[in-house]
């Protein structure tokens, strides 16, 4: 069995320039005193040093002190300075190793690692399991004055923080669920958190892969987008090519017509000329540098005038009528084969055309891309749908892996077995206090409710403790139980019990405290019970729990741990 133990607490308040310390006896305490002396306030301190706060009194809050914990942890010394709302941890060479300004995100796991303390609780508002601060570690390890004495699992303050805590650390000390499902039940979280996101994350992309397939049902065939490409480019440069030789056979044709036509019109002029020799005479005479053909209205340059001129002589007229129309027999014989190319180019570009009209009516360039591009993506997605699926199989075998290992840690047997020994303490117990035996359904859990009244109430809580203690201590030696602390009880006679349970009381505590377990008791008065310690005897006189004349002292042992947990300050407080 792993143990804690406290070794000296030293306590000052520059305030009042008081100061007080306890050396802790490695077996058992016991601090004895008329009420009002301070009893109480030293064991808060020790507790409040330890970042797990009680309810204090006026004048323990107006003392503001700082206070130093010296304890064991297995076979390591340590030490803790509690200063304002910082903490300093030193080894056995008084050397500081952590620091922390808070308990929640830093003490507190901190010393839960070295308790083995696993518990994992979930705050207010939040869904994530966190360790809690340290009370709820030392709540069955101690019974304070103001509460421990009315109900249970109630010794500290600030536990209404974490939800459902009155269900899980009763379960959690008293073995039901140990160290062991709180680790399995982090694994648990993890696993459900990569199933629930990759569940998600699978039916996204499910739903993205059937509207894909929705929409490939529009394309009923499938190509090769390269071939594709190929065939259409060669047809297109096939006919790019056809058309600019149609385009030159066209502006051929133009040409040939405007030739035509203007061989026409010479012809008519001559024609005419022939006919009217005197009036083309003197047309001819009075030309002006353009000549307009009378037929298509052209303009003609007056060299052509000059032409007239010298075939005013009919022979030349009619010599020039003849080689007029046969050019122009020439030129209609051209065009006449110019068009058969031209007709010819046509139908071929007509085809071409009517090929990619076809192609185009079986799929545009666009829905070919968008449809290959759609069928990369749905291949995409099923490889990761499988992938996915792969995933979920795994996060679901592995979670169910976990679910049976901790039903097997929380199982029926387990919580009967344990629910026995609990019921068979009680029994004990409160046989040993002189309690009447409450109602057996009510042990059937391990936190039942307990309302006795009178002088049976707190003999009855007191009989509950030690039967968690036992509960603790039966599994101490396991490999995942948490370090043992020392056992704390504050004002254990309440109610005014007769002489006889006064007695009873402390007998039943010397007897019932586990072997190799350290106990701090502070009691008015301990009926001269030897628990094989020390006892402590409060000073009437006094009326104050620190004292003046030991401030100088104290404060020459206090002070270097100060200072050195100001040197430790810089970029480490967490």
């Amino acid at each position: 069995m792993t143990t804690l133990r406290y070794r000296r607490l030293v306590i000052l308040s520059k305030t009042e320039r008081r100061a007080r310390c306890i050396d802790f006896h490695p077996r058992a305490t016991v601090i004895t005193g008329p009420n009002h002396l301070g009893k109480s306030f030293l064991i808060k301190t020790l507790f409040w040093t330890l970042g797990a706060d009680s309810r204090y009194s006026d004048a323990w809050k107006a003392a503001r002190v700082s206070s130093l914990l010296y304890f064991t942890l297995g076979d390591e010394d340590y030490a803790i300075l509690r200063d304002g709302k910082e903490f300093t941890i030193f080894d056995g060479d008084d050397q500081a190793i952590a620091q922390f300004g808070s308990v929640s995100s830093g003490l507190g796991p901190f010393l839960a690692g070295k308790l083995h303390f696993g518990l994992r609780l979930f705050s207010k508002g939040s869904e994530k399991s966190v360790v809690p601060p340290p009370a709820f570690y030392f709540l069955p390890f101690y019974l304070d004055q103001d509460s421990s004495w009315t109900r249970t699992w109630d010794s500290f303050k600030n536990l209404e923080q974490m939800r459902n805590w009155k269900n899980d650390v009763p379960d959690y000390h008293s073995g039901i669920k140990p160290n062991s499902y709180y680790e399995l039940g982090s694994e648990q979280s993890q696993l459900i958190k990569v199933r629930d996101s990759t569940q998600s994350e699978l039916d996204m992309v499910r739903r993205i892969r059937d509207e894909l397939v929705g929409q490939l049902e529009s394309v009923p065939f499938t190509i090769d987008l390269a071939a594709f490409e190929e065939e259409v480019t060669a047809v297109l440069l096939e006919c790019e090519k056809i058309q600019r030789t149609a385009d030159g056979v066209r502006d051929n044709l133009v040409k040939l017509h405007n030739d035509r036509m203007l061989v026409e019109a010479q012809t008519e002029m001559v024609t005419s000329s022939l006919r009217e020799l005197g009036k083309d005479y003197a047309f001819i005479k009075s030309a002006d540098e353009h000549v307009n053909c009378p037929l298509c209205q052209a303009t003609y340059p007056s060299d052509f005038s000059e032409v007239f001129e010298i075939a005013l002589d009919q022979d030349r007229c009619e010599e020039l009528l003849s080689r007029l129309r046969e050019e122009r027999s020439n030129i209609s014989d051209a065009i006449s084969k110019e068009s058969a190319k031209h007709s010819n180019h046509q139908v071929e570009v007509a085809k071409i055309r009517a090929i990619l009209e076809k192609k185009k009516e079986q799929v545009s360039l666009g829905d070919l891309i968008e449809s290959e591009s759609r069928k990369e993506v749905s291949t995409r997605l099923k490889g990761k749908i499988s992938s996915l699926n792969d995933k979920l199989l795994e996060a679901q075998s592995n979670l169910d892996a976990v679910n049976r290992k901790l039903k097997a840690l929380v199982s029926k047997e387990k919580k009967r077995e344990i629910l026995r020994h609990f019921k068979q303490e009680m029994r004990e117990n409160f046989l040993k206090l002189g309690i009447p035996l409450m109602n057996e359904d009510k042990l059937n859990k391990i936190s039942p409710s307990i309302t006795l009244g009178g002088s049976y109430q707190p003999r009855a809580l007191l009989a509950y403790w030690f039967s968690i203690l036992a509960l603790i201590k039966r599994r101490a030696d396991e490999n995942d139980a948490p370090v043992f602390a020392p056992i704390i009880i504050d004002s254990p006679i309440q109610q005014d019990q007769d002489t006889e349970h006064h007695l009873r009381i402390m007998q039943f505590i010397k007897e019932k405290l586990p072997e190799g377990a350290q106990l701090i008791v502070g009691v008015v008065d301990d009926k001269d019970v030897d628990y094989g310690g020390k006892a402590i005897r409060l000073n009437n006189e006094k009326r104050s729990v620190l004292l003046a004349e030991e401030y100088e002292t104290l404060f020459s042992e206090l002070e270097p741990y100060i200072q050195r947990s100001y040197q430790f300050r810089d970029g480490t407080l967490l």
